[in-house]
């Protein structure tokens, strides 16, 4: 073989190996950047095969009673670390739908009233994933009842309210730079 052939080839599989090591780096930043319209994503949650990297869109999740649900979280630049970083995770009312109901004949907001509900939703945190378990039984009224326990409560209907999704997942990164909301309905 003469020593330009050899030139040619050595010089050809380089290109070749520098463009793909370019086309991998493309898709990785494409990847965790939500297509290029956000910045770098240093945190995401996943629930199956879906992740979710996206602050822009909140998500909505159907939640049946009886089913525990598995979430994982994660930072993408930690692999190989031995401690995972910490994250924050809670249920809350979705104040995108507010509405009035009564305890013990006092009306309250759904919006400003209502505590984190997280219990309600069976939320376990452990280090790297999380999970959600609606118990049989589980609606808006007894949510409220067991709020407001030792009151009678009375909340309208989900029809009456108009919207399903009365919960929010929420989910941060160790330094709230980064969260993502997830609303349910059960």
């Amino acid at each position: 073989m003469s020593n330009k052939k050899s030139n040619f080839i050595v010089t050809l599989v380089s290109f070749l190996i520098v463009a793909l090591l370019v086309a991998v780096a493309v898709g990785v930043i494409l990847k965790y950047t939500s297509g290029g319209n956000e910045s770098f994503k240093t945190f995401y949650v996943q629930y199956g095969n879906e992740k979710i990297l996206s602050t822009d869109t909140e998500k909505q999740m159907k939640l049946e009673s009886g089913k525990l649900y598995y979430f994982e979280v994660g930072y993408p630049l930690d692999v190989g670390k031995d401690k995972p970083r910490d994250y924050s995770v809670c249920v809350m009312p979705n104040t995108k739908n507010n509405f009035d109901f009564t305890a013990d004949g006092e009306y309250l907001s759904w919006k400003g009233d209502v505590p984190e509900l997280s219990q309600y939703f069976g939320l376990t945190k452990q280090a790297t994933s999380f999970t959600l378990y609606v118990p049989e039984n589980t609606s808006l009224q007894t949510i409220l009842q067991g709020v407001y326990a030792g009151k009678t409560v009375n909340s309208p209907t989900v029809q009456e309210i108009g919207s399903e999704y009365l919960y929010t997942l929420v989910v941060s990164s160790y330094n709230g730079k980064t969260t993502y909301k997830i609303n349910l309905a059960l």
